[in-house]
């Protein structure tokens, strides 16, 4: 199961695995009164491993430049050089990174980060449908793959329905 949290409406995707890879078999558009507060009912209540997508708009992105490359040390380092910058401290968040790209000695971080409290309301709605996802990602920041920019963060991303799912389906097979 993948669940698509989209600006506008959410989508379920159902995956089963066929032959050693995995296909789509069911699409289903999933009511909801907020983006993290929606109905799983009507879906199949045997699934084994789900994820979640969050839109861009939820998501929040600082460019940070640090002397190393090592991911570990990012990590590791990302809480301190984040605290000042989001409000409430870095307590308040869950963050992931990707390195952007480096000049003199320096590498370019991007830090993605989003409120833990909207993480707690989506994880605790999944739950009480006995759901438990595997994985939080975002289908539109992916997408954005090799055609990466930051101006691209700050513009509306389209991405149909096709993208959304291979896209998704690149999310279960990493």
């Amino acid at each position: 199961l993948f669940i698509d949290i989209k600006d506008s409406e959410i989508a379920a995707y159902i995956f089963q695995k066929r032959k050693g890879s995995y296909e789509v078999s069911e699409t289903k558009k999933i009511p909801g009164t907020e983006r993290h507060r929606f109905s799983l009912d009507g879906l199949p209540r045997d699934i084994d491993t789900a994820y979640v997508s969050l839109p861009l708009s939820s998501l929040n992105y600082r460019v940070i430049d640090v002397p190393f490359s090592d991911k570990e040390k990012i990590r590791e380092v990302l809480p301190f050089e984040l605290d000042g910058m989001v409000l409430g401290g870095s307590d308040q968040i869950v963050s992931d990174n990707v390195i952007l790209g480096s000049s003199a000695n320096t590498y370019h971080v991007l830090a993605v980060y989003v409120d833990k409290a909207l993480i707690r309301d989506i994880l605790d709605n999944c739950r009480s449908y006995h759901v438990d996802p595997a994985c939080i990602t975002s289908i539109e920041l992916r997408c954005m793959g090799k055609d990466f920019s930051l101006e691209r963060l700050l513009s509306p991303v389209t991405v149909n329905e096709q993208e959304r799912i291979s896209s998704a389906l690149g999310e279960i097979k990493a």
